[in-house]
Protein backbone atom coordinates (compact mmCIF):
# COMPACT_ATOMS: atom_id res chain seq x y z
CA UNK A 1 0.00 0.00 0.00
CA UNK A 2 0.88 3.90 -1.01
CA UNK A 3 2.14 5.56 2.37
CA UNK A 4 0.34 8.26 2.75
CA UNK A 5 -3.06 7.43 1.56
CA UNK A 6 -6.00 6.19 3.22
CA UNK A 7 -8.12 3.61 0.97
CA UNK A 8 -10.37 2.54 -0.72
CA UNK A 9 -10.35 4.66 -3.03
CA UNK A 10 -11.61 4.21 -6.88
CA UNK A 11 -9.90 5.07 -10.08
CA UNK A 12 -11.48 4.54 -13.72
CA UNK A 13 -9.64 3.83 -16.57
CA UNK A 14 -10.93 4.61 -19.94
CA UNK A 15 -9.42 2.94 -23.00
CA UNK A 16 -10.96 2.86 -26.82
CA UNK A 17 -10.90 -1.00 -27.37
CA UNK A 18 -10.31 -4.69 -25.84
CA UNK A 19 -6.62 -4.64 -26.88
CA UNK A 20 -5.80 -1.47 -25.00
CA UNK A 21 -6.90 -3.47 -22.03
CA UNK A 22 -3.82 -5.66 -22.23
CA UNK A 23 -1.78 -2.25 -21.73
CA UNK A 24 -3.19 -1.59 -18.32
CA UNK A 25 -3.80 -4.96 -16.80
CA UNK A 26 -0.63 -4.86 -14.82
CA UNK A 27 -1.59 -1.31 -13.46
CA UNK A 28 -4.84 -2.74 -12.57
CA UNK A 29 -3.58 -5.66 -10.64
CA UNK A 30 -1.05 -3.57 -8.42
CA UNK A 31 -4.14 -0.44 -7.63
CA UNK A 32 -6.07 -3.76 -6.72
CA UNK A 33 -3.90 -5.39 -4.60
CA UNK A 34 -2.32 -2.05 -2.88
CA UNK A 35 -6.54 -1.96 -1.93
CA UNK A 36 -8.13 0.68 -4.87
CA UNK A 37 -11.72 -0.17 -6.25
CA UNK A 38 -10.74 -0.21 -10.25
CA UNK A 39 -13.64 0.13 -12.86
CA UNK A 40 -12.39 0.33 -16.78
CA UNK A 41 -14.19 2.03 -19.74
CA UNK A 42 -13.99 0.43 -22.99
CA UNK A 43 -15.68 2.07 -25.99
CA UNK A 44 -15.35 -0.60 -28.74
CA UNK A 45 -16.04 -4.53 -28.59
CA UNK A 46 -17.29 -6.03 -25.76
CA UNK A 47 -15.24 -6.30 -22.69
CA UNK A 48 -14.60 -9.91 -21.70
CA UNK A 49 -13.28 -10.76 -18.48
CA UNK A 50 -9.25 -10.04 -18.13
CA UNK A 51 -9.94 -8.22 -15.00
CA UNK A 52 -11.89 -10.63 -12.81
CA UNK A 53 -11.58 -8.59 -9.90
CA UNK A 54 -12.21 -4.90 -11.85
CA UNK A 55 -15.93 -4.01 -12.85
CA UNK A 56 -15.40 -3.34 -16.81
CA UNK A 57 -18.54 -0.99 -18.34
CA UNK A 58 -18.96 -0.76 -21.85
CA UNK A 59 -19.60 2.85 -23.63
CA UNK A 60 -19.57 1.73 -27.24
CA UNK A 61 -19.11 4.33 -29.63
CA UNK A 62 -19.92 2.43 -32.98
CA UNK A 63 -23.44 2.74 -32.42
CA UNK A 64 -23.30 5.74 -34.47
CA UNK A 65 -21.14 8.92 -35.92
CA UNK A 66 -22.35 12.99 -35.59
CA UNK A 67 -23.16 15.24 -33.52
CA UNK A 68 -26.16 13.47 -31.82
CA UNK A 69 -24.72 10.22 -31.27
CA UNK A 70 -21.84 12.00 -29.74
CA UNK A 71 -23.86 13.77 -27.00
CA UNK A 72 -26.00 10.20 -26.06
CA UNK A 73 -22.31 8.96 -25.76
CA UNK A 74 -21.18 11.76 -23.40
CA UNK A 75 -24.84 11.69 -21.35
CA UNK A 76 -24.27 8.01 -21.01
CA UNK A 77 -20.64 8.47 -20.03
CA UNK A 78 -21.56 11.28 -17.12
CA UNK A 79 -24.39 9.24 -15.81
CA UNK A 80 -21.72 6.36 -15.46
CA UNK A 81 -18.86 8.47 -13.90
CA UNK A 82 -21.83 10.21 -11.65
CA UNK A 83 -22.74 6.70 -10.92
CA UNK A 84 -19.39 5.02 -10.24
CA UNK A 85 -17.96 8.49 -7.85
CA UNK A 86 -14.42 7.84 -9.19
CA UNK A 87 -11.43 10.12 -7.17
CA UNK A 88 -9.45 9.66 -10.48
CA UNK A 89 -10.28 8.94 -14.06
CA UNK A 90 -7.13 8.13 -15.97
CA UNK A 91 -7.96 8.14 -20.14
CA UNK A 92 -6.08 7.22 -23.06
CA UNK A 93 -6.32 6.92 -26.51
CA UNK A 94 -7.98 9.65 -29.08
CA UNK A 95 -11.33 7.71 -28.79
CA UNK A 96 -11.92 7.47 -24.90
CA UNK A 97 -9.62 10.69 -23.72
CA UNK A 98 -11.84 13.56 -25.15
CA UNK A 99 -14.90 11.95 -24.09
CA UNK A 100 -13.66 10.10 -20.66
CA UNK A 101 -12.06 13.40 -19.53
CA UNK A 102 -15.18 15.41 -20.57
CA UNK A 103 -17.69 13.54 -18.75
CA UNK A 104 -15.50 13.36 -15.97
CA UNK A 105 -14.80 17.08 -15.63
CA UNK A 106 -18.96 17.49 -16.18
CA UNK A 107 -19.60 14.60 -13.37
CA UNK A 108 -17.07 17.38 -11.23
CA UNK A 109 -14.54 14.46 -10.91
CA UNK A 110 -11.35 16.30 -9.32
CA UNK A 111 -8.65 14.32 -10.50
CA UNK A 112 -8.53 13.78 -14.41
CA UNK A 113 -5.56 12.29 -16.31
CA UNK A 114 -5.00 12.00 -19.97
CA UNK A 115 -2.23 9.55 -20.27
CA UNK A 116 -0.91 9.89 -23.94
CA UNK A 117 0.77 6.42 -24.70
CA UNK A 118 2.01 6.91 -28.63
CA UNK A 119 3.38 9.37 -31.38
CA UNK A 120 1.46 10.50 -33.60
CA UNK A 121 1.54 7.66 -36.22
CA UNK A 122 1.44 10.66 -39.10
CA UNK A 123 4.38 13.03 -37.51
CA UNK A 124 7.26 11.08 -39.03
CA UNK A 125 6.81 11.95 -41.97
CA UNK A 126 3.73 9.41 -43.55
CA UNK A 127 1.36 9.99 -46.26
CA UNK A 128 -1.72 9.13 -44.11
CA UNK A 129 -5.08 10.95 -44.20
CA UNK A 130 -5.27 14.99 -43.57
CA UNK A 131 -8.44 14.06 -42.02
CA UNK A 132 -6.88 11.53 -39.91
CA UNK A 133 -4.10 14.02 -38.38
CA UNK A 134 -6.85 16.50 -37.95
CA UNK A 135 -9.11 14.18 -36.01
CA UNK A 136 -6.29 13.12 -33.51
CA UNK A 137 -5.35 16.71 -33.02
CA UNK A 138 -8.25 17.94 -32.13
CA UNK A 139 -8.90 14.58 -29.45
CA UNK A 140 -5.87 15.52 -28.33
CA UNK A 141 -6.40 19.06 -27.60
CA UNK A 142 -10.21 18.22 -26.30
CA UNK A 143 -8.67 15.67 -23.79
CA UNK A 144 -5.88 18.02 -22.61
CA UNK A 145 -8.23 20.62 -21.84
CA UNK A 146 -10.39 18.87 -19.88
CA UNK A 147 -7.53 16.70 -18.23
CA UNK A 148 -6.11 18.46 -14.96
CA UNK A 149 -2.45 16.07 -15.21
CA UNK A 150 -1.58 15.29 -18.85
CA UNK A 151 1.02 12.32 -19.09
CA UNK A 152 2.99 11.60 -21.80
CA UNK A 153 4.64 7.62 -21.99
CA UNK A 154 8.18 8.99 -22.73
CA UNK A 155 10.33 12.59 -22.59
CA UNK A 156 10.73 12.03 -26.49
CA UNK A 157 6.50 11.60 -26.44
CA UNK A 158 6.38 14.41 -23.95
CA UNK A 159 8.65 16.88 -26.37
CA UNK A 160 6.62 15.86 -29.22
CA UNK A 161 3.37 17.46 -27.74
CA UNK A 162 4.80 20.27 -26.17
CA UNK A 163 5.75 21.21 -30.02
CA UNK A 164 1.56 21.88 -30.15
CA UNK A 165 0.67 22.42 -26.63
CA UNK A 166 0.79 24.95 -24.00
CA UNK A 167 2.49 22.63 -21.47
CA UNK A 168 5.08 20.57 -21.34
CA UNK A 169 3.14 16.71 -19.87
CA UNK A 170 4.65 15.15 -17.11
CA UNK A 171 6.63 12.21 -18.27
CA UNK A 172 5.68 8.79 -17.01
CA UNK A 173 8.20 6.29 -18.15
CA UNK A 174 10.68 5.63 -21.06
CA UNK A 175 8.04 4.22 -23.86
CA UNK A 176 6.02 1.63 -22.62
CA UNK A 177 2.85 1.85 -20.55
CA UNK A 178 3.26 -1.38 -18.63
CA UNK A 179 6.88 -2.26 -18.89
CA UNK A 180 7.96 -5.76 -18.70
CA UNK A 181 7.46 -8.86 -16.88
CA UNK A 182 10.66 -9.84 -15.85
CA UNK A 183 10.14 -13.08 -14.72
CA UNK A 184 8.95 -13.90 -18.24
CA UNK A 185 11.16 -12.62 -20.00
CA UNK A 186 14.29 -12.48 -18.02
CA UNK A 187 14.20 -14.88 -15.67
CA UNK A 188 16.90 -14.38 -12.76
CA UNK A 189 18.79 -17.75 -13.65
CA UNK A 190 18.91 -16.02 -17.41
CA UNK A 191 20.60 -13.61 -15.94
CA UNK A 192 23.90 -12.96 -18.52
CA UNK A 193 27.03 -13.48 -15.99
CA UNK A 194 30.35 -11.80 -16.35
CA UNK A 195 31.80 -14.74 -18.83
CA UNK A 196 31.05 -13.17 -22.51
CA UNK A 197 30.83 -16.63 -23.38
CA UNK A 198 27.65 -17.74 -21.51
CA UNK A 199 24.39 -18.43 -23.98
CA UNK A 200 21.93 -16.38 -24.38
CA UNK A 201 18.47 -17.85 -25.38
CA UNK A 202 18.74 -16.81 -29.02
CA UNK A 203 21.89 -19.11 -29.71
CA UNK A 204 20.05 -21.97 -29.24
CA UNK A 205 18.40 -21.60 -32.64
CA UNK A 206 19.20 -24.43 -35.62
CA UNK A 207 19.54 -21.49 -37.80
CA UNK A 208 19.72 -17.98 -37.86
CA UNK A 209 16.40 -16.63 -37.21
CA UNK A 210 14.33 -13.60 -37.81
CA UNK A 211 11.01 -12.92 -36.08
CA UNK A 212 8.06 -10.99 -37.19
CA UNK A 213 5.26 -10.29 -33.93
CA UNK A 214 1.53 -9.86 -34.81
CA UNK A 215 -1.14 -8.79 -35.22
CA UNK A 216 -0.94 -8.83 -38.97
CA UNK A 217 -2.73 -6.35 -40.98
CA UNK A 218 -1.88 -4.34 -44.14
CA UNK A 219 -0.58 -1.00 -42.08
CA UNK A 220 1.91 -2.75 -40.73
CA UNK A 221 4.36 -2.32 -43.84
CA UNK A 222 4.61 -6.25 -44.23
CA UNK A 223 5.13 -5.57 -48.19
CA UNK A 224 8.80 -4.48 -46.86
CA UNK A 225 9.72 -8.20 -46.42
CA UNK A 226 9.05 -9.01 -50.34
CA UNK A 227 12.26 -7.20 -51.07
CA UNK A 228 14.00 -7.31 -47.86
CA UNK A 229 13.87 -11.39 -47.50
CA UNK A 230 15.02 -12.35 -50.66
CA UNK A 231 18.13 -10.00 -50.28
CA UNK A 232 19.05 -11.16 -47.00
CA UNK A 233 18.82 -15.37 -48.02
CA UNK A 234 20.85 -13.74 -50.79
CA UNK A 235 23.72 -13.50 -48.17
CA UNK A 236 22.42 -16.27 -46.01
CA UNK A 237 21.36 -18.96 -47.41
CA UNK A 238 20.53 -20.67 -44.16
CA UNK A 239 18.21 -18.04 -42.97
CA UNK A 240 15.17 -18.90 -41.32
CA UNK A 241 12.04 -15.86 -40.62
CA UNK A 242 9.06 -16.46 -38.54
CA UNK A 243 6.06 -14.97 -38.65
CA UNK A 244 3.96 -15.20 -36.03
CA UNK A 245 0.03 -14.18 -34.97
CA UNK A 246 -2.85 -14.13 -37.13
CA UNK A 247 -4.15 -11.87 -40.09
CA UNK A 248 -5.98 -9.26 -38.48
CA UNK A 249 -9.98 -9.77 -39.89
CA UNK A 250 -10.87 -5.74 -40.44
CA UNK A 251 -7.07 -4.91 -42.06
CA UNK A 252 -6.27 -8.12 -43.53
CA UNK A 253 -2.40 -7.55 -45.03
CA UNK A 254 -3.26 -8.63 -48.53
CA UNK A 255 -1.65 -11.32 -50.71
CA UNK A 256 2.02 -10.73 -49.41
CA UNK A 257 1.73 -13.02 -46.54
CA UNK A 258 0.79 -16.01 -49.98
CA UNK A 259 3.63 -14.60 -51.20
CA UNK A 260 6.17 -14.60 -48.50
CA UNK A 261 4.99 -18.35 -47.39
CA UNK A 262 6.73 -19.57 -50.87
CA UNK A 263 9.67 -18.04 -50.25
CA UNK A 264 12.62 -20.42 -48.95
CA UNK A 265 12.56 -20.38 -45.18
CA UNK A 266 9.90 -18.43 -44.46
CA UNK A 267 7.19 -19.75 -42.16
CA UNK A 268 3.73 -18.95 -40.74
CA UNK A 269 3.94 -20.23 -37.27
CA UNK A 270 0.07 -18.79 -36.01
CA UNK A 271 -0.31 -17.50 -32.55
CA UNK A 272 0.43 -21.11 -30.78
CA UNK A 273 3.35 -20.22 -29.38
CA UNK A 274 3.60 -17.59 -26.29
CA UNK A 275 5.55 -13.94 -27.38
CA UNK A 276 8.38 -15.53 -25.09
CA UNK A 277 8.70 -19.07 -26.42
CA UNK A 278 9.33 -17.26 -29.84
CA UNK A 279 11.55 -15.08 -29.12
CA UNK A 280 13.30 -17.73 -27.51
CA UNK A 281 13.93 -19.20 -31.46
CA UNK A 282 15.10 -15.56 -33.05
CA UNK A 283 18.15 -13.70 -33.01
CA UNK A 284 16.57 -10.41 -34.27
CA UNK A 285 12.73 -8.83 -34.09
CA UNK A 286 11.77 -7.25 -37.26
CA UNK A 287 9.90 -3.74 -36.92
CA UNK A 288 8.23 -2.99 -40.20
CA UNK A 289 5.69 -0.28 -39.38
CA UNK A 290 6.39 2.91 -41.34
CA UNK A 291 5.41 5.13 -38.64
CA UNK A 292 7.08 3.31 -35.81
CA UNK A 293 6.77 0.31 -33.56
CA UNK A 294 3.31 -1.15 -32.99
CA UNK A 295 3.49 -1.36 -29.84
CA UNK A 296 7.05 -0.66 -27.90
CA UNK A 297 6.32 -3.63 -25.50
CA UNK A 298 7.02 -6.03 -28.11
CA UNK A 299 10.63 -4.08 -28.71
CA UNK A 300 11.41 -4.70 -25.00
CA UNK A 301 10.31 -7.94 -24.54
CA UNK A 302 12.18 -8.92 -27.02
CA UNK A 303 15.54 -7.03 -25.76
CA UNK A 304 14.52 -8.57 -22.61
CA UNK A 305 14.88 -12.28 -24.00
CA UNK A 306 18.46 -11.15 -25.56
CA UNK A 307 16.78 -10.32 -29.35
CA UNK A 308 17.74 -7.17 -31.16
CA UNK A 309 15.59 -5.17 -33.30
CA UNK A 310 16.14 -3.60 -36.76
CA UNK A 311 13.08 -0.81 -37.07
CA UNK A 312 13.09 2.15 -39.04
CA UNK A 313 14.25 5.53 -37.62
CA UNK A 314 11.13 7.16 -35.93
CA UNK A 315 10.51 8.48 -32.75
CA UNK A 316 8.24 5.82 -31.36
CA UNK A 317 11.26 3.22 -31.97
CA UNK A 318 13.99 5.83 -30.73
CA UNK A 319 11.94 5.46 -27.57
CA UNK A 320 12.62 1.89 -27.08
CA UNK A 321 16.15 1.01 -29.22
CA UNK A 322 18.85 2.07 -28.47
CA UNK A 323 20.57 3.05 -31.70
CA UNK A 324 23.64 0.69 -32.49
CA UNK A 325 23.55 -0.59 -29.00
CA UNK A 326 20.28 -2.99 -28.46
CA UNK A 327 19.18 -2.93 -32.25
CA UNK A 328 19.71 -0.99 -35.65
CA UNK A 329 18.09 2.08 -36.44
CA UNK A 330 17.61 2.72 -41.01
CA UNK A 331 16.52 5.83 -42.49
CA UNK A 332 13.17 5.51 -43.26
CA UNK A 333 12.07 3.76 -46.29
CA UNK A 334 15.61 2.69 -47.17
CA UNK A 335 15.41 -0.94 -48.01
CA UNK A 336 18.90 -1.68 -48.85
CA UNK A 337 19.72 -0.13 -45.14
CA UNK A 338 16.70 -2.66 -43.36
CA UNK A 339 18.09 -5.93 -45.37
CA UNK A 340 21.51 -4.98 -44.18
CA UNK A 341 20.81 -4.20 -40.65
CA UNK A 342 18.98 -8.25 -40.68
CA UNK A 343 21.88 -9.51 -42.59
CA UNK A 344 24.60 -8.30 -40.08
CA UNK A 345 22.46 -9.21 -37.01
CA UNK A 346 21.66 -12.89 -38.68
CA UNK A 347 25.51 -13.27 -39.82
CA UNK A 348 27.66 -11.56 -37.44
CA UNK A 349 27.69 -13.50 -33.98
CA UNK A 350 29.82 -11.10 -32.06
CA UNK A 351 27.78 -8.59 -32.86
CA UNK A 352 24.68 -10.03 -32.26
CA UNK A 353 26.13 -11.09 -28.79
CA UNK A 354 26.92 -7.96 -28.10
CA UNK A 355 23.87 -5.93 -28.53
CA UNK A 356 21.44 -9.04 -27.01
CA UNK A 357 23.89 -8.56 -23.29
CA UNK A 358 23.32 -4.71 -24.08
CA UNK A 359 19.32 -5.10 -24.68
CA UNK A 360 19.00 -7.28 -21.61
CA UNK A 361 20.80 -5.10 -19.27
CA UNK A 362 18.98 -1.97 -21.04
CA UNK A 363 15.52 -3.71 -20.38
CA UNK A 364 16.28 -4.23 -16.75
CA UNK A 365 17.61 -0.67 -15.88
CA UNK A 366 14.42 1.02 -17.33
CA UNK A 367 11.44 -1.26 -18.11
CA UNK A 368 11.09 -3.55 -15.03
CA UNK A 369 7.38 -3.67 -14.96
CA UNK A 370 7.46 -3.81 -11.13
CA UNK A 371 8.56 -0.24 -10.85
CA UNK A 372 6.92 1.01 -13.96
CA UNK A 373 3.07 0.02 -12.47
CA UNK A 374 4.69 1.79 -9.09
CA UNK A 375 5.22 4.94 -10.25
CA UNK A 376 1.47 5.26 -11.59
CA UNK A 377 0.04 4.10 -8.41
CA UNK A 378 2.25 6.72 -6.63
CA UNK A 379 0.81 9.60 -8.75
CA UNK A 380 -2.46 8.63 -8.15
CA UNK A 381 -2.14 8.35 -4.59
CA UNK A 382 -0.41 11.43 -4.58
CA UNK A 383 -3.09 13.39 -6.41
CA UNK A 384 -5.69 12.33 -3.72
CA UNK A 385 -3.39 13.01 -0.89
CA UNK A 386 -2.89 16.33 -1.85
CA UNK A 387 -7.45 16.99 -2.58
CA UNK A 388 -6.34 19.79 -4.94
CA UNK A 389 -7.15 19.47 -8.95
CA UNK A 390 -3.30 20.85 -9.77
CA UNK A 391 -0.86 17.73 -10.33
CA UNK A 392 1.47 17.94 -7.05
CA UNK A 393 4.96 19.02 -7.34
CA UNK A 394 6.79 16.18 -9.04
CA UNK A 395 9.86 16.32 -11.60
CA UNK A 396 10.03 17.11 -15.22
CA UNK A 397 10.38 13.28 -15.36
CA UNK A 398 10.79 10.47 -13.56
CA UNK A 399 13.36 8.08 -13.45
CA UNK A 400 13.12 4.64 -13.48
CA UNK A 401 16.64 4.04 -13.21
CA UNK A 402 16.83 4.92 -9.40
CA UNK A 403 18.75 2.32 -7.64
CA UNK A 404 15.80 2.63 -4.62
CA UNK A 405 12.97 1.92 -6.99
CA UNK A 406 14.40 -1.28 -8.63
CA UNK A 407 13.10 -4.57 -7.73
CA UNK A 408 15.69 -6.87 -6.01
CA UNK A 409 16.74 -9.67 -8.41
CA UNK A 410 16.56 -13.33 -6.74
Amino acid sequence: MTAGLTLPHRVLFAVTSVVDLEHIAAHVDHLLQQGWLVDVMVCEGAPGTLFPHAAVHSIDLRQGHGPIAEARALQRTTALIRDLRPDVVVAATSAAAPLALTAARAARVRHRIYWIWSHDPLAGGGDGPRTRRMRRRAAESAASRAATVTLAASPALADDVATRAEQRPLVLGYGSVAGVDLDIFYPAEEMPAASPTDPIPGDQAAQPTALILGPLSSHRGLDLLTEVWPQVTARIPTARLLIAGEPDPRDPPGPVLDFLAGRPGVQLVGDDDTAAQLLRRAQVLLVTDPHGAPGADQVLEAAATGVPAVAWDQPANKDVISADSTGILCPPGDVGAYSEAVAQLLGDAELNRRMAVAARAFVAQRYDSTVVVELLAELLAGLVAAGAPEPPAAPAEINLSDGHRRRARR
